[in-house]
């Protein structure tokens, strides 16, 4: 929830499709979604400005439409998980908006234009652009190389293999990410809970059903990208995105009872909100 003014509003997330489509109004979607989500706050991952970005005609029209209507941008991996890390073991309170931009905020400079065109010029910004589209099949390749570590039960991968994946790798990767403060539990004998870590455990659904269960698809790049925007899922209450990552949610919903609550919205959903035939 993200209050503006006197008024509180709900967080809608859109993938970088969606974003695109509602920006450039292809099929309604604009019309469509500011008549669906006119209660909710626009959010979006810092990795959807970078896709963005080779894209100039989205990109600029994304930047006129959200200049004016207020948005915000979502945190990224390593700050939810350092969030939920400090207020282990409850994973409440959590604030998932990393900036909020308005149109009201302009003399500040302070709203989405202004803060991307002086924030993409600085050096670490600029590096870390240059270096995105080879940590993306960096972490693919890294991931691949894992999957043989992980075998189904049965002949093949089943819907059910996700809970014992994702419990095991989300040990793993909090060990990864955090040595030292498991190491000091350890020596306390206390347990770790991973499920008090909402945004590393839909990540790790997401690259399960990406690369595991769907066994005969090939990893892709985009598979990187979708699972690390899927990462603030948990802290949503409605999603825009396309029809795979959507499926995903919906499983995970019926899989991992209480990791999501969350409205699930494809591009179709907006066309059809739209009234595009």
């Amino acid at each position: 929830m993200l209050r503006i003014g006197e008024n509180d509003y709900r967080l809608v997330g859109l993938d970088t499709n969606a974003l695109s489509a509602v920006a450039m109004d292809r099929g309604n979607c604009r019309r469509g979604y500011f008549s669906h989500f006119s209660s909710y706050a626009t959010c979006f991952s810092p990795y959807s400005v970078l896709e963005l970005r080779q894209h100039s005609a989205a990109y600029e029209a994304f930047l006129e439409l959200f200049d004016v209507v207020p948005c915000a941008m979502l945190k990224n991996e390593e700050m939810l998980f350092n969030d939920e890390r400090n207020v282990y073991p409850t994973a409440s309170g959590i604030d998932p908006l990393l900036l909020g931009f308005s149109l009201l905020n302009r003399e500040r400079g302070t709203n989405l234009r202004s803060v991307l065109d002086a924030g993409m010029v600085l050096p670490e910004t600029a590096q870390r652009e240059a270096e995105w589209p080879e940590l993306k099949r960096e972490l693919l390749a890294e991931w691949l190389d894992l999957k043989p570590n992980f075998q189904p039960k049965g002949d093949t991968f089943k819907p059910g293999d996700g809970c014992r994946f994702v419990d095991e790798a989300a040990l793993q990767h909090i060990a990864y990410r955090a040595p030292k403060w498991i190491r000091r539990r350890a020596k306390k004998s206390l347990p770790i809970d991973s499920h008090a870590f909402p945004s590393i455990r839909m990540t790790l659904w997401t690259i399960y059903f990406r690369l595991y269960w769907a066994h005969r698809r090939k990893g892709e790049v985009q598979d990187v990208f979708d699972a690390l925007i899927s990462t603030p899922a948990p802290y949503l209450d409605a999603i825009v995105t396309e029809n795979f990552q959507a499926q995903i949610y919906r499983d995970v919903s019926s899989l991992e009872p209480g990791l999501l609550n969350l409205e699930v919205y494809t591009l179709s959903d907006l066309e059809r909100f739209g009234g595009h035939a």
